[in-house]
């Protein structure tokens, strides 16, 4: 686990025994001292040699930690360029892809163009075809009104006709809707 600053500085203030303008024994060290500097400062000797210790610890942690750290750089580094290249193929096969799709579509569009024209003319057709039905439905209605008509126009100058050549019999049973069943006058069914 990294230490940060405020932590390192701690640590060597610590293992460190520097006093400014005081000498004091510290217990289990010797009674040896070192020469005042100007400044005032006395360092005895068996610090000095902890202190040396304490500091290459340091260091050796600090580069330990230091080549950690520049490892998984390396490996972060290494790991996210062969996934950009993974993502770079895809990207590249997703384009190839595109590109067919827009040859499909422009293909397509060509047809839809050509199919227009046809598909205008088949609407137009189909409208005139529906107008010629309908009118031939109507013509259907008016010929079947006419022979309605007709026949009972030709059922009335027959039964004239009858009146005429024979006329002692009664005719008034007599009508078209009627057709003889056995010797009968009976009304015409649907059947």
């Amino acid at each position: 686990m990294a230490l940060s600053q405020k932590d390192l500085l701690r640590r060597i203030k610590q293992k460190v025994n520097i006093k400014i303008g005081v000498s004091s024994p510290v217990q289990g060290s010797s009674s040896h001292k070192e020469p005042e500097s100007g400044l005032g400062i006395t360092i005895r000797e068996p610090t000095l040699k902890k202190r040396k210790l304490v500091s290459n610890s340091t260091r050796e942690g600090l580069l330990h930690y230091l080549h950690q750290a520049e490892a998984s750089s390396l490996f972060l580094v290494n790991h996210l360029e062969v996934e950009l290249v993974k993502i770079r193929q895809v990207l590249k096969d997703k384009e190839i892809e595109l590109g067919g799709k827009e040859t499909e579509l422009a293909t397509l569009r060509v047809k839809v163009h050509e199919l227009i024209p046809k598909m205008e003319t088949y609407e137009t057709q189909v409208q005139e075809l529906a107008e010629k039905c309908k009118k031939l439905e109507n013509e259907k209605e008016e010929m079947a009104d006419q022979l309605c008509t007709t026949l009972n126009q030709g059922f009335q100058l027959a039964l004239n006709q009858i009146k005429v050549l024979c006329p002692d019999v009664d005719i008034s049973g007599a009508d078209i809707t009627k057709e003889v069943v056995d010797g009968q006058l009976v009304e015409i069914t649907d059947d």
